[in-house]
């Protein structure tokens, strides 16, 4: 009778609480956020501008500050330990403390991570002329990587005449090259996207520059991509702005591949029925302007846009999903604010920076910045995640602790400046079922602090589980 009492209680003994869907992850940094001080205790910019995760669950973030200002910026990489640490082991020792990898005369935009752990950023040139774009590489540690075309590092220039080449974000194919996307300045004063793609071991490139077919002579052209994402099939789709005949801005997207026999990369000029190589989505703004500044793809290479649409009062941020052959699918304008019936007020600026897929149940999730109305009419903003379960429709079930059923949350990192409370994203990634975030929050000094958060694996430990 004794064995059978004591095997009972064993077998009731509580488990450990499952975390909701948008509770932030513990055992991360404090209660889930970081913040981290100023490098060197210099009080000015600290911009983080991406993130990816290494194989050991370390984080690196890219960005740049302008210490060193006003005659160049500084780029960085630097690393967290799983726990949100600044990890002391990593950096290259050039002007920064431990932990950072920096250099200077530039602005880190973007970075991913290989397989290897060894990290690849996109650090457009500061006070170059023309102004030009690196593609670095650094071992897992973060020194400069002397197998990536020697010097470790990739220029892209423009032709001769034209005056800059700014990437503004990279990803890897499936043979590791390096596929980048922003934008080409002309010397006539008009921008056009801009594609490269850079061999696995930086020692070829391809580049590419093109505008959308609303150009004209009297609205100079003005079509800037602001991301990239890689489909199953090896072709890649862009997505950013356009200007119209009417001189605002539209959506723009386009479906490219890179060909091996002529070593250049082409536009699906199928892509939207044959009519451009250019997507450009209707005008939602009635002439105002209309941003997508994020893309991810969902199976099949449905595509998903996020962003942000100008009204007369606002900017009220966006959810696009369009199908792979450009077809316009539908699209969501969406408000981070508490009181969503209301809201938002005039001069709120509700948008998204980053899309991310989650690989199990293939929800969106849109991560961005809104406005906290806690205190009307407070201008204090708040890091904001939302989650959709079909191409209209917010997830009711995430965050519905704090905010019902509206499919959003928003996390504040905190600010010491007394008079606002900004916090603003900047970009995302998922690692084993946890979202991990990065931005910025206002300082004392009128500068900006990095900021990270990691939020707990979605769905209980289950689907995280299984999902690596």
């Amino acid at each position: 009778m004794r064995y059978l009492l004591v095997c009972s209680l064993a077998f009731v003994a509580p488990l450990p609480a499952i975390a909701a869907d948008g509770d932030l992850d513990t055992s991360f940094g404090s209660g889930g956020k970081v913040r981290l001080p100023q490098a060197g205790g210099y009080h000015g910019t600290w911009m983080p501008m991406d993130v990816a995760v290494q194989s050991t669950g370390k984080i690196i973030i890219s960005g740049w500050t302008d210490l060193g200002s006003p005659n160049s910026n500084t780029c960085f990489v630097l690393r967290l330990n799983v726990n949100g640490s600044l990890d002391t082991t990593f950096g290259n020792a050039n002007g920064l403390p431990p932990g950072y990898a920096s250099y200077s005369q530039c602005r880190n935009t973007s970075v991913v991570v290989r397989s290897d752990d060894r990290i690849v950023a996109a650090d457009p040139g500061y006070g170059y002329t023309p102004e030009i774009t690196f593609i670095s590489q650094f071992t897992a540690n973060g020194t400069y990587d002397a197998t990536f075309n020697t010097f470790g590092n990739v220029e892209l220039n423009p032709s001769s005449g034209d005056t800059a080449v700014v990437v503004n974000r990279i990803a890897l194919d499936g043979g590791g090259n390096v596929i980048a996307a922003g934008s080409y300045s002309e010397s006539g004063g008009g921008n056009d996207f801009y594609l490269a793609r850079v061999s696995a071991n930086g020692s070829a490139q391809t580049s590419k520059h093109y505008s959308s077919y609303f150009s004209s002579t009297s609205v100079p052209n003005s079509d800037i991509a602001y991301d990239v994402a890689v489909a199953a099939d090896g072709s890649f789709y862009v997505a950013g702005t356009t200007k119209s005949m009417a001189g605002d801005l539209n959506c723009a997207l386009s479906h490219n591949r890179y060909d091996t026999t002529f070593e250049a990369i082409l536009t699906d000029n199928t892509f939207s029925g044959g009519s451009s190589n250019v997507v450009l989505a209707k005008d939602y703004g009635d002439n105002n302007d209309d941003y997508c500044f994020a893309l991810a793809l969902q199976p099949h290479d449905t595509v998903v846009l996020g962003g942000q649409s100008s009204t007369a009062s606002w900017q009220t941020a966006t959810l696009t999903t369009q199908g792979a052959d450009g077809a316009l699918g539908t699209r969501t304008n969406y408000k981070f604010v508490y009181d969503q019936i209301n809201g938002p007020f005039n001069s709120d600026v509700d948008t998204v920076k980053r899309v991310v897929v989650e690989p199990y149940d293939h929800y969106p999730l849109l991560i961005g910045s809104g406005p906290n109305h806690t205190v009307i009419p407070s201008r204090s903003y708040d890091l904001a995640v939302a989650r959709f379960s079909g191409p209209s429709t917010p997830d009711t079930s995430f965050n519905a602790a704090s905010f019902g059923s509206q499919g959003f949350a928003l996390y504040d990192v905190g600010s010491t400046n007394t008079v606002s409370n900004l916090n603003t994203a900047t970009s995302a990634v998922l690692w084993h079922g946890r979202l991990i975030i990065v931005g910025t929050a206002q300082d004392a000094a009128g500068g900006t602090d990095i900021v990270a958060l990691r939020l707990a694996p979605f769905d209980g430990i289950f689907k995280d589980g299984f999902e690596g």
